[in-house]
């Protein structure tokens, strides 16, 4: 920002510059406005593109998503996991995942395990605010 600050008046002072010299060299001013356009332009693409990430439901980064399956897989219980979906919403991240445990144990068991994966997700990873854990039995 401060850059385009010192472009915009380095700008208006030559052209003020200039048509005090030569009132002919009005032509510098509208090149001037052109340039200072671009950098304006350029800016607000940059601007743009990064809310644009959030209007999408935009995935989290692959060092996130691996943050996420390691914190997950460290679980007392976890076999392993798949399915594993991410959205941005606002500063934070929702979690979707399928979260394999031993198909032997009780309702109440896999319910406390995808209680801790919640949990620990929202306690140790990346900005989550939110997480839907799918219990499935895992088979060899």
């Amino acid at each position: 920002m401060k850059k385009i600050k010192k472009v915009t008046w380095m700008g208006l002072l030559s052209n003020i510059l200039l048509a005090a010299i030569n009132p002919k060299l009005i032509i510098v001013d509208h090149i001037g406005a052109f340039v200072v356009s671009i950098f304006i332009i350029r800016v607000s693409w940059k601007i743009l593109k990064e809310c644009f990430g959030d209007l999408v439901d935009l995935s989290a980064p692959k060092e996130e998503l691996k943050k996420i399956r390691d914190i997950t897989t460290k679980v007392k219980g976890v076999k392993s996991i798949h399915a594993l979906r991410t959205r941005s919403l606002g500063p934070g991240l929702h979690v979707d995942l399928h979260v394999l445990v031993d198909g032997k144990i009780t309702v109440k068991e896999g319910h406390d395990i995808s209680e801790e994966v919640k949990k620990e997700l929202i306690e140790k990873g990346p900005d989550i605010f939110d997480v839907v854990v799918h219990l499935e039995p895992y088979e060899d």
